[in-house]
């Protein structure tokens, strides 16, 4: 796992390398992204980030969040629609 990943006590999440999303529908609530094998984590426009697991959100989840990070649209919509996806932690 991940260094940024591994500890439950780590405020902030500085080791892994977040990726500006491109949010090219221009009002999501994701600011940025990393995307480590099965896991997103994400970082939201208040600064607070969630980590995403296969066990967490579902693997079919997993596959179209890190599809809809790299494209830039589309990923606040699906996180906050129909289908509720559950982080594995936040971190305010």
């Amino acid at each position: 796992m991940p260094a940024c990943l591994q500890s439950k006590l780590v405020v902030r999440f500085p080791r892994c390398v977040m990726k500006a999303y491109k949010n090219a529908g221009s009002s999501s609530t994701v600011a940025s992204y990393e995307i480590i094998r099965d896991t997103v984590v994400l970082e939201f426009a208040d600064g607070t980030q969630a980590v995403y697991t296969p066990e967490s959100a579902g693997a079919n989840n997993i596959e179209r969040m890190k599809v809809l990070a790299e494209t830039g649209k589309g990923l606040g919509t699906f996180l906050s629609g129909s289908i509720k996806v559950a982080p594995a932690r936040t971190v305010a």
